[in-house]
Parts: structure tokens; sequence; C-alpha cells
């Protein structure tokens, strides 16, 4: 299989993921059901595509030598389909794992700062957040709620396990834009007015710093700060594709 068949397969995998997590989190009204279905559809396709070229290749002529990559069967050969054997749960994997689940959480935080200030300067017509605005406050304390949410929360405990189990590395990382992008999206915005609105944790308040200093900018130039935590979470997924790789 080529490198280009792969990336492709992937992609469209990530695609039908993101589009299964916009669905499910429409029809139940919980968002975290679509990042369940999220990571279902990808380990199912990712075990599909493994075994199929490892298929593949054990029926190749026995002059090139491969075989299952774990001898024996059970859990060790089910675990070699997805990620290449029972190294997989070797406690520098599982390290491996908690650095790459740490790398989506700020990629999603970032992911989701900027979409959902471009949602709330498209809903006010782009002039009403920036410097000295008086809807900074809610909008600030909306998105940090949300980014300290369950639904952030199960995000990362599915890449972790992605992460751990998943053998092709691309699937993951695009996952992550796309899951955090469509969640963000989904979720209904409340009307913004000169109202306080308090973070609804102590965890919220502590990621409430980054969105201040986003809204702190001059009003013309929130729209063009958006960028910055895009790129950044861009930045980011690519460490994820190195740590997998």
């Amino acid at each position: 299989m080529s490198r280009s068949v792969k990336f492709a397969i992937q992609l469209a995998v990530t695609a039908a993921g993101a589009v299964l997590d916009y669905f499910v989190g429409r029809l139940t009204d919980k968002m975290s059901l679509g990042i369940l279905a999220w990571t279902g559809l990808v380990l199912v396709a990712a075990a599909a595509i493994d075994f199929a070229r490892d298929a593949w290749r054990e029926h190749r002529p026995a002059r090139d030598g491969y075989g299952w990559p774990t001898p024996g069967g059970g859990l060790a050969k089910a675990a070699g389909v997805i990620r290449g054997g029972v190294r997989t749960f070797r406690w520098i994997a599982i390290v491996n794992a908690m650095l790459v689940a740490g790398l989506a959480a700020v990629a999603s935080y970032a992911f989701t700062l900027a979409a959902l200030t471009f949602r709330f300067l498209a809903m006010t017509g782009g002039s009403e957040l920036g410097q000295q605005s008086p809807y900074n406050q809610p909008a600030v304390a909306f998105i940090c709620n949300f980014q300290a949410s369950s639904t952030a929360a199960w995000l990362v405990v599915a890449c972790f396990v992605l992460a751990l189990l998943l053998r092709p590395p691309v699937v993951l990382p695009l996952g992550v834009v796309a899951v955090s992008v469509t969640n963000a999206a989904i979720v209904a915005l409340p009307p913004l007015t000169g109202d306080t609105i308090f973070p609804r944790s102590q965890l919220a308040i502590s990621l409430s710093i980054p969105d201040t200093w986003l809204m702190r900018l001059p009003t013309e130039l929130v729209l063009f700060g958006c960028l910055a935590p895009f790129a950044l979470g861009v930045i980011v997924c690519g460490l994820i594709n190195r740590s997998l790789s």
C-alpha cells in the first residue's frame, strides 16, 4: 500500500469520523457521545486497514519472510493488527500516549478558542469584541467553560486510547482538528450581553487567561488574532504526528 493511498484512506476516515461526531452530537445533544462514535470508527477503520495490509503481506511468497508481527494468537495477535504487538502496553508506550493526550488537550484548547471567538465575531458583526468591550467577559467565560467541559475531557481520554492502540499516526492529529472544530461549531452560543458571567470551576478560571489575552486586542484585530491559536493548534498536531511516527 503506497503512502499516498494510505494517507487518502486515513483522510477519508478522519472526514467520516468528523461527520459522525457532528451528527451524533446533534441528534443526541451530547457531544461526548459524538467523540465516542469518532473514536470507535477510527479504531475499527485502523484495525481493518492494518488487518488487510498484514493479511496481504502474510500471503506473499515465503521468500519475503513476513509473518504476523507477534507469534501466537489471542490478544497478542489482535494487538499486532492495530499497533504492532504486546509492546503496545509497555511503560514507554503508555508514557508516549500520555504525552500525545496532553498535546491533544493543548491543540483542542487552541482550536476551541479560535472557533468560538470567530463564531462570536460572526454573531455580533465583528465589531463587538476587543479592547474595552463590555462583551469580552461573558464571551471569555463561555469559551473557558467549554474548554474545561466534559466534552474536552473525553476528547483527551479518547486521544490517549487511540495513541496507545493506533498504528497509522496521521488519523489522530487530523481527528483532533476535525473533532475540536466540529464540537465548537455545534455548541449553542448564548447572546452576548453586558451581564457578568463567571467561569464554573477553578480549572476554567485558569484556562481563561489566554482567552482574555485575545480579547484585549483592538477590536479590528481580534479576527486576525484568531489565527494565532489556530496556528498553535496546527503546530501541536504536527508534534502529535511526530510523536506517533
